[in-house]
């Protein structure tokens, strides 16, 4: 066991039939035992439907979606519009802790809880936002640029803010991961 903030970005990669999946059932179960709905949100990618289907009986509590849109997201076009939405709650994030000069979600939310920020200026407590990807080259398919541009930035922008990233792939090869991406992914 370990805090998914201390290593916030999880690379699991293994052919089939080695453990991907179990890997993140027990990562999304121990979260939802550990974390109140007020504290975490899920946001959830899966090609194969198969694998995080299950978790959609929770999404009034736990999962985020976009607007109009299933819990589970499916597809790489959905994808790709829900990472962008999140690049914008991360560039938002950073400019609420830069108002209040801190570096990290823990401690603004620190502040927060103690009533020490104002709500007239935009400050909200920050649940984290846990984004998990099953079959990462599979929701990819022919958004592959895109799709690895908009993950460099949460992989980058993410840690401070509390997006931290659960990713799996049968390849990390280069072409299905970035070298850049992978330096910002210490698990």
């Amino acid at each position: 066991m370990f805090d998914l903030a201390t290593a916030p970005h999880v690379l699991i990669a293994g052919s089939t039939g080695q453990g991907k999946s179990v890997a993140i059932n027990t990562i999304i179960t121990s979260l939802l035992y550990k974390k109140h709905p007020a504290e975490m949100k899920l946001v959830l990618m899966d090609p194969q439907i198969t694998e995080l289907g299950l978790y959609r009986p929770i999404s009034n509590h736990f999962l985020a979606s976009l607007n109009d849109s299933d819990s589970v997201v499916t597809t790489g076009l959905d994808a790709l519009n829900t990472l962008s939405a999140l690049n914008r709650e991360i560039d938002t994030r950073h400019q609420l802790l830069s108002m209040v000069n801190v570096r990290h979600i823990k401690d603004y939310n620190k502040l927060f809880v103690n009533r020490q920020l104002n709500l007239e200026h935009g400050h909200r407590y920050m649940p984290y936002i846990v984004v998990v990807i099953d079959s990462y080259s599979a929701l990819a398919l022919g958004y592959e640029t895109e799709m690895t541009d908009a993950l460099t930035k949460i992989v980058e922008g993410g840690r401070a803010v509390g997006v931290p990233l659960i990713i799996t792939t049968k390849r990390p090869s280069s072409d299905i991961i970035s070298s850049k991406m992978k330096s910002y992914i210490p698990t």
